[in-house]
């Protein structure tokens, strides 16, 4: 099962379960994330329970999303999940595949990008995590994006 790319190295440093002054941690999400948070508690020692609350359903490569990768146009992608990666990469298939890593990559961890770099990618920049501020501000450093009119979406 593959990991969700918002669980940054740092969660797994959690402290030893006692710090958490309760004898319980819950940690609620999807299947398929937040695996490594759960393992990393348990180890040290926390009574872990994890919730799934809801379902991931990929969904299609939009139209506009193909037609841009047809036209080879030079795209930032701000991406924080390996699971999301994977699962646009498949579904592009061969003939849009490069275009696609071709494109310039905002990840959120370094785990993500050497995920991307494992695929093929080579332009990529690491942001300090998933946060919207963050992924944003890592484009704007990489000179990927301006401070103003940085919109659109496929």
């Amino acid at each position: 099962m593959q990991r969700d790319e918002e669980e940054r190295d740092a969660n797994t440093e959690a402290p030893e379960g006692d710090e958490f002054g309760s004898p319980r941690i819950v940690i609620v999400g999807a299947p398929g994330g937040r695996g490594l948070l759960a393992s990393a508690l348990d180890r040290r020692g926390a009574d872990v329970e994890v919730m799934h609350v809801y379902r991931r359903q990929p969904l299609s490569p939009t139209p506009a999303l193909i037609s841009a990768l047809r036209k080879r146009h030079d795209l930032v992608v701000l991406i924080s999940s390996r699971q999301a990666f994977s699962i646009i990469t498949d579904a592009l298939g061969k003939e849009l595949s490069p275009g696609w890593l071709d494109s310039r990559f905002v990840v959120s961890s370094g785990r993500l990008e050497r995920v991307c770099r494992d695929a093929g990618v080579s332009r990529i920049c690491t942001a300090a995590g998933a946060a919207d501020e963050q992924m944003l501000a890592a484009a704007r450093k990489a000179g990927w994006a301006r401070d103003q009119g940085f919109g659109g979406g496929f």
